[in-house]
């Protein structure tokens, strides 16, 4: 083996109809590294597989990586255990599990799925309806092709960007948000930078927000099954990085969300979940996570988006959506996020400013702010028909010590 190539040899040992995956084993083994490479090759692995931990499909139990250092190879294994051999920390017989099984999740939605040819009129009107719509495979195979070689060229498969790293001699730990894994564009790959532009896409964008509607977004995320453990999100709105309000239902105000996904989508490889709108209705979106211990009734009703490669998601930004565990520690994800908003409101937008610092920090610095300062910031203006009596209660919830009332509701 050369130049620090790294080489995974995967034992099984399940007995054949045993049914249980007791022992997965990850034999890492290094050669012709530089002296004091091999120990920061060690490091990061440690950590990323130390810090694994999601759980199999139809397996009520949970599973973490534990890996070791010796000598010239690191070791990682990874123990799937049923519930009977869990430790009481992990798993008591009281406490739910990490993530319930698929089949005994709660009610669900079923998605509109439209396949090509579809009218744009009735995309419009699903993703009215239920807040989402996915369109199957727009994305044609010849596109596809360049998509992913293009994709891949700037995020390879997890070997590939480990020996990136390490050639480099980057011992920073990776994260599932680091700026490593994710890149906003142009991407200087014409096949990338064209998905979000699709005249499939923009037909239904002009039925929703009219035919002057701006593209808005346009980010690329790698999503690695290494980093499963992190992948695992409450389900949340994404409206706080687009504006500093509580978001409207008026189309003059409305941001669209799209996923391309250029690999298929399963269950084992982080779905993304959605929440019809016919279920938050009466629901408020703050906090912005809506964890599962306190919300359930809302995780009842997801629905994974489970589609082929070349498909889109496209979502309003007040539904509620999380992306799931990546059950399979080797799976890999390419996801193009991209997001449209009306022309004429410059207040609203991916990234800018405060807009891409939503937390307790931008918190405090809004609501020390009189009426002018806000207005300076982004906020629509007093006297702006944004202002609803849902979006005034829905903004005093996200800044609980801001002292403002707009002028069109006090006159």
């Amino acid at each position: 083996m050369r130049g620090g190539a790294i080489d995974y040899r995967l034992t099984d040992d399940r007995e054949p109809g045993a049914g249980v995956d007791r022992v997965h084993a990850v034999d890492v083994v290094v050669a012709g590294l530089a002296a004091g490479q091999f120990e920061r090759l060690v490091a990061t692995f440690v950590s990323a597989l130390n810090n694994v931990d999601c759980v199999l499909p139809g397996d009520r139990c949970r599973h973490r990586g534990n890996a070791t250092a010796s000598g010239s190879a690191a070791v990682a294994a990874f123990d799937w255990k049923t519930p009977a051999e869990a430790p009481n920390e992990l798993l008591s017989p009281t406490a739910a599990p990490l993530h319930p099984p698929l089949e005994t999740a709660g009610v669900r939605m079923s998605i509109p799925v439209f396949t090509s040819g579809f009218d744009p009129r009735e995309v419009a009107d699903a993703v009215r309806t239920y807040g989402c719509a996915v369109l199957s495979r727009i994305v044609q195979d010849e596109l596809i092709s360049e998509v992913v070689t293009g994709f891949d060229a700037m995020y390879p498969d997890w070997d590939e960007l480990m020996s990136r790293r390490f050639a480099a001699g980057d011992e920073t730990p990776l994260r599932v948000d680091s700026d490593e894994l994710q890149q906003a564009g142009p991407f200087g790959i014409p096949a990338l930078d064209a998905i979000p532009l699709l005249e499939s896409v923009r037909a239904v964008i002009a039925q929703l927000l009219g035919p002057t509607a701006l593209l808005l977004q346009s980010h690329l995320w790698a999503k690695y099954g290494q980093l499963a453990g992190e992948f695992d999100l409450p389900l949340h709105a994404d409206f706080v990085n687009h504006m500093l309000v509580y978001p409207s239902d008026n189309p003059k105000y409305q941001i669209i969300h799209g996923i391309a996904y250029y690999s298929d989508v399963t269950d084992d490889n982080g779905a993304t979940y959605v929440v019809s709108r016919e279920h938050t209705k009466d629901h408020w979106l703050v906090p912005q996570f809506h964890l599962r211990s306190e919300t359930p009734h809302l995780y009842e009703h997801e629905a994974p988006v489970l589609a082929p490669a070349g498909s889109v998601l496209l979502y309003e930004t007040r539904v509620l959506h999380r992306v799931g565990c990546m059950r399979n520690p080797l799976s890999r994800r390419r996801t193009h996020f991209f997001a449209y908003g009306p022309a004429g409101v410059p207040w609203l937008g991916w990234g800018r400013w405060l807009n891409a610092k939503p937390g307790l920090s931008r918190r405090a610095f809004v609501e020390q702010l009189d009426a002018a300062g806000l207005a300076a910031i982004g906020f629509p203006a007093g006297d702006s028909d944004y202002w609803t009596d849902e979006t005034i209660e829905g903004t005093r919830l996200l800044y609980p010590g801001l002292d403002f009332v707009p002028a069109r509701l006090t006159s």
